[in-house]
Formats: structure tokens, sequence, C-alpha cells
């Protein structure tokens, strides 16, 4: 039996075996969360992850980077957080 990770619906995380929360609409829709905090922000308070920052950064990071412009975009992003704290 092969295992595909799940990635959260809302944050696009992956997430591990055995752990997140399955959400099921009444019209059969399934959704997968890593945390509370993302079935929160989906479901309870219908927000949209594109406005949200810490959301819309891990969808970034989540995606496969494949390009060294793309690589060197997001290690400077990284670099221009780290020095702004």
């Amino acid at each position: 039996m092969s295992y595909t990770p799940k990635k959260c619906s809302f944050c696009s995380r992956l997430i591990p075996l055995g752990q997140g929360i399955m959400f099921i609409r009444n019209d059969g829709a399934t959704f997968w969360y890593c945390s509370s905090k993302c079935r929160k922000n989906a479901s309870v308070l219908k927000r949209d992850p594109r406005k949200l920052k810490w959301a819309r950064a891990q969808r970034f990071r989540s995606e496969q980077v494949s390009s060294p412009q793309t690589r060197m975009k997001l290690a400077e992003a990284t670099v221009a957080t780290t020095k702004k704290k």
C-alpha cells in the first residue's frame, strides 16, 4: 500500500501521514487541512489564502522550485525578511 502525501487545501503545506484534518462538505467535496488554524480560516472565517501573508508564503515555498531564477528570488526574499527583523 503506497501513501500519496496530501496537501493542505488552504496553505498547500504537505500533511504527514496520520496527521491533519479531513473536512467533508454536504455536497461531497473533501478538504484536507494541516492545522486547526487553516481549517478555521477556510471554513469558519471564509478567508482567501491569497490575501494572507503567511498562507501565500507557504504556497510559494511548497511549489516546485525548478529554475535558478525562482530559487534566486526565493533566497532574496528570505534574506530581505530576515534583515527587516
